[in-house]
């Protein structure tokens, strides 16, 4: 069987620059330079992302690099050995994992501020994140910079921070991890709120991608404003300091917000509080119930890649009458619902529906919030793993 790694010699080229520009399928493997060797063609560009993936999904290198670093030193090993004999793919990855060390790694402290929060004292922790007042994440993000950004207003600088410690061998890979813990954080707020017109919004500032806490706009007579979060400024402050943020439940969410050293089942919690409030953020009413269905399916489907089928329907609706319904007639209504539901979300996803019922919709989002609950409570005395989610509802079905 041909390797990828095969695939790509049989599709390695040498050229000029120029000849990369305006090329479809073409990846140059070295840099401004007179003659280059490029990968040219479909298959060998397939070949080449598909070794990367592969090096990549590597817990260690993941957890340490980013994709750019794999596809740098990809590159380097290949062109180190162009005309070499008896070059395997295991050699390939072998030079490349080595190029990659995994073994010191640094711990980043880093810092956010964060809109939509308050602190009737100085400091509150919620494990593994720390809530502060501050400003200085500014200063940080703007790479200390000794610009006078006199178009950030003071009104539109947050005073309070948030701080949560990443261990990584690169800075580039700690703060790609930290974008995607706060993001699913702002997701967690917005879960815990649990309504769209709560007059609440948290945002936590971004260092590498879209910053979403203040955009700036030039005009064209050189007139610069700014904006505050991605729909409005919210004047709504959550109390962190707050009982209810001591409750185990809530803290237990929290504790399952940062993806790294997560077991499986906590994994799928994850990205169910993830499409929750990613439907919470939606101004769109459609899109919200595609995000609470995959929510429902994030937890209770087995297999990631199945088709949401009819008979994948009937076991979705079977599992929540069984994890929520306490008697057969709750259960009953239980799974009407959740055909109702689904049903809404095929006419959006395929008959072009653009405005769910809002009934439906707040169904959706009240049993997808049930479901987690009932998970989290049910975990990990009762339900210790993936297969334990569907073995409770079978030891239910047939008591």
């Amino acid at each position: 069987m041909t390797t990828e790694f095969e695939i790509i010699q049989n599709n390695l080229k040498k050229g000029s620059y120029a000849d990369c520009f305006n090329q479809r399928d073409t990846r140059c493997l070295s840099g401004l330079q007179p003659n280059v060797w490029m990968i040219q063609g479909h298959d060998g560009i397939i070949a080449y992302f598909k070794l990367v993936h592969r090096i990549y999904s590597t817990k260690d290198i993941k957890a340490n690099y980013t994709i750019k670093h794999v596809e740098n030193n990809l590159d380097s090993v290949i062109l180190n050995n162009i005309g070499k004999e008896n070059v395997t793919e295991k050699t390939i990855v072998n030079e490349v994992k080595k190029q990659l060390p995994t073994a010191t790694s640094k711990t980043f402290d880093i810092m956010r501020n964060i809109f939509g929060i308050k602190l009737s004292k100085n400091y509150r922790e919620i494990d593994p994140f720390k809530f502060q007042k501050g400003k200085n994440a500014y200063r940080q993000f703007l790479h200390k910079s000794s610009l006078n950004l006199t178009f950030i207003k003071n009104e539109n600088v947050a005073e309070y921070t948030v701080r949560f410690q990443i261990k990584s061998v690169t800075r580039e890979r700690a703060l790609e991890i930290a974008d995607e813990t706060f993001t699913t954080l702002e997701y967690l707020f917005a879960f815990i709120l649990g309504r769209k017109d709560c007059g609440h919004e948290v945002r936590i500032l971004r260092q590498t991608k879209e910053n979403r806490l203040f955009h700036m706009v030039k005009s064209e007579d050189g007139q610069i404003s700014t904006g505050g979060s991605r729909h409005n400024l919210v004047h709504n402050q959550i109390d962190l300091n707050d009982k209810f943020f001591k409750n185990s439940k809530v803290k237990k969410l929290f504790s399952l917000v940062p993806t790294q050293n997560l077991k499986p089942i906590e994994n799928r919690l994850n990205k169910a509080i993830s499409w929750i409030g990613k439907g919470l953020l939606c101004d769109s009413s459609i899109e919200s119930i595609i995000c609470y269905c995959s929510a429902l399916e994030s937890i209770l489907i087995r297999n990631s890649k199945a088709i949401i089928s009819p008979s994948i329907v009937a076991s979705l609706s079977e599992y929540c009458a069984f994890f929520l319904g306490k008697s057969q007639g709750q259960r009953k209504d239980l799974i009407v619902e959740v055909k109702k539901i689904y049903s809404e979300r095929s006419a959006g996803t395929h008959g072009g529906k653009l405005v769910a019922d809002p009934m439906i919709e707040g169904s959706a989002l009240s049993i997808s919030r049930a479901i987690v609950f009932r998970i989290l409570e049910l975990y990990p005395n009762k339900i210790k793993s993936e297969k334990d989610v569907i073995a409770y509802v079978d030891r239910l079905k047939y008591s």
